[in-house]
């Protein structure tokens, strides 16, 4: 079973392991060269904006895994065009 970030429980699922799933939207920024992903999920806590030039360092930046605190938050985000 997967939780939506935001939905009712989703701290609590969090909490216990369950995944967690995470709507991004990504687009293009051709004037700065680079791959934006947005998500207001998380929102009114904090916002979650990731880039880089390449839709593989896009997947890298909003990976959980490659951060520190990955398992203490119980997430994990899939990323796909």
């Amino acid at each position: 079973m997967e939780y939506r970030v935001g939905s009712e429980g989703w701290t609590a699922a969090a909490k216990a392991g369950l995944p967690l799933i995470c709507e991004v939207s990504a687009r293009w920024d051709p004037e700065a060269g680079v791959f934006v992903a947005e998500s207001e999920d998380f929102l009114p806590a904090f916002a979650c904006v990731a880039e880089s030039p390449t839709w593989e360092g896009l997947g890298k930046e909003l990976d959980p895994a490659s951060g520190p605190h990955e398992k203490e938050r119980g997430l994990s985000l899939i990323l796909s065009p």
